[in-house]
């Protein structure tokens, strides 16, 4: 897979999933289905995949702070989290 980010959408797909089944890359696919229906496991997987040390009680912090309803009972500014300085700033919901 090529660094470069220019080009069609297409042939970047094509590139990545190449790159995914090849693991000529250093990813990690992770559906939104697998988070939701096996949230520890899913989540175990990634920080091993990022090398960061956990616990089942930091795992299960995660799945609780990330949880819809945790979430719409804590509304908060979401960009300064991702930018304090407010200098660039991508959140989805």
């Amino acid at each position: 897979m090529s660094d470069d980010l220019q080009g069609d959408w297409f042939n970047l797909t094509r590139e990545f999933e190449k790159a995914v089944q090849t693991k000529t890359a250093n990813i990690l696919p992770v559906k939104y289905e697998d988070l939701k229906l096996h949230p520890f496991s899913t989540i175990t997987k990634m920080a091993e995949f990022i090398d960061v040390s956990h616990t089942d009680d930091f795992i299960r912090k995660i799945i609780e702070k990330c949880s819809f309803d945790n979430i719409k009972k804590h509304k908060f500014d979401s960009s300064r989290m991702i930018d304090p300085k407010h200098e660039w700033t991508l959140f989805r919901k």
